[in-house]
């Protein structure tokens, strides 16, 4: 299977210091990612940010998948790793944000995955594709709604 990579970017509206703090809140994603069913927490840094967890997600096309990621915080950005899936044979993704410097913020989403089931390369690029958009927008309007 190819290796696959997206990326894409949305602007919020919300200070720089309000994302940052949302995109870390891994067990908040639920609220913004609909393929997103449970988040389980495995383990946190000494600042109280999910370090290790075990996410299930039922993707359209695909079925219901079962992982663990692992995340690091560099500067106000985090990172993830994925390992256990029973349909992707890997994914690292990143989260960034930018301060706009007018009280507004741009979240970055950068996600590169293979799967491991059988699938035109194409078909797995849409999927991904899909899911990074919805994640843009999800985080877009969860913040805007609850955070600011």
């Amino acid at each position: 299977m190819a290796r696959i990579s997206v990326d894409g970017d949305i602007v919020v509206n919300a200070p720089f210091d309000v994302v940052s703090k949302a995109l870390q809140d891994i067990e908040g994603e639920k609220e913004w990612i609909k393929e997103l069913k449970s988040v389980e927490v495995l383990d946190r840094d000494d600042q109280g940010r999910v370090t290790a967890a075990t996410l299930t997600v039922e993707i359209a096309k695909l079925g219901k998948d079962v992982y663990r990621n692992d995340y690091q915080y560099p500067s106000a950005d985090m990172t993830y790793q994925t390992t256990g899936s029973s349909i992707q044979k890997e994914q690292f993704g990143a989260y960034r944000v930018r301060d706009n410097g007018n009280g507004t913020s741009t979240f970055i989403v950068e996600i590169t995955v293979e799967a491991k089931v059988p699938a035109p390369g194409f078909m797995v690029k849409g999927i991904t594709n899909t899911v990074m958009k919805a994640t843009l927008k999800g985080f877009k309007e969860w913040v805007e709604t609850t955070r600011v």
